[in-house]
């Protein structure tokens, strides 16, 4: 324990590492030893970028154990510390990915009504889109509604949370919702949104749809009035389209490659707290 959390106290840089390492290293292991140290550190650190790291592999250990998460979410829950709230969010979200569970989802969706925190209710619902890969038809009009939320933090994770849900399957609704989330007043959701468009043409094949997609972001990027925020996430939602496109797939069939997929994803839409989660979006 302590050689542990010596690493963590070394340097804010080497602390983050280590500890996303840690969940890396042991996705999916739910290992009751690892679970304690790091919600000891969690509380011992003062660093809040190495607390949401800490709570990242925490979730992480828990990928796809949909059993062994109950009992830690019910405990983390009830905290009144919102990283910790923010913790067991997370934990269902990697145990549940992909599998389409609308009990945990209407579990997400009290959640919004009642947490406090932003932080926590963003969480909730980017973990839909993971709960419902791939399964936009089945869960559009949830994200429908939530697009008009007077909380900007739940709109800003409906736009990832689409991107997730839609998976290379040219749904309209969807890419209309997120055109619309473009124009959000509030320039982190415009970003999101860009992003997420990004994210949905990236995976696929030279099309009418695509193209104008680029147009879209093309005509957006040169509007004088975009603000730097919003030119951030067009640029990154250009890239995946026009250079990331030709060699990755953010949702592939092949079996071997999802676990890669959606950790890939789940790491990348943790810029938000740092920006070098970024390029996980290439695993």
């Amino acid at each position: 324990f302590n050689l542990i959390k010596s690493a963590f106290s070394s340097d804010l840089i080497s602390g983050i590492a280590f500890g996303l390492s840690i969940g890396l290293i042991f996705l999916g292991s739910f290992s009751i030893f690892l679970l304690k140290i790091l919600s000891t550190l969690i509380h011992e650190t003062e660093h809040e970028k190495i607390q949401k790291t800490l709570v990242l592999s925490i979730a992480l250990l828990f990928y796809k154990k949909k059993e062994q998460s109950e009992m830690i979410f019910s405990k983390f829950f009830r905290e009144k510390d919102p990283i910790l709230r923010y913790s067991s969010i997370l934990i269902k979200t990697l145990a549940y990915a992909e599998t389409g569970n609308f009990q945990i989802v209407r579990k997400f969706l009290k959640i919004l009504a009642s947490d406090s925190s932003n932080e926590v209710k963003k969480a909730s619902v980017i973990g839909i889109g993971f709960i419902f890969y791939s399964k936009f038809e089945i869960i559009k009009k949830i994200f429908k509604q939530m697009s008009c939320n007077y909380n900007p933090f739940i709109r800003y994770g409906v736009c990832f949370g689409i991107a997730l849900s839609v998976g290379g399957k040219k749904h309209k609704e969807g890419i209309e919702l997120l055109k619309k989330l473009t124009e959000d007043p509030v320039d982190f959701v415009r970003s999101a949104a860009f992003m997420s468009l990004g994210l949905i043409f990236f995976q696929q094949k030279d099309s009418y749809e695509k193209n104008e997609i680029k147009k879209f972001l093309r005509l957006n990027l040169k509007n004088k009035n975009t603000c730097n925020f919003s030119r951030f996430g067009i640029i990154i939602g250009f890239s995946f389209i026009e250079f990331l496109g030709k060699k990755k797939k953010f949702h592939n069939k092949n079996i071997n490659s999802k676990e890669e997929k959606i950790i890939g994803a789940f790491l990348f839409i943790q810029h938000w707290s740092w920006l070098p989660f970024l390029p996980f979006i290439l695993l």
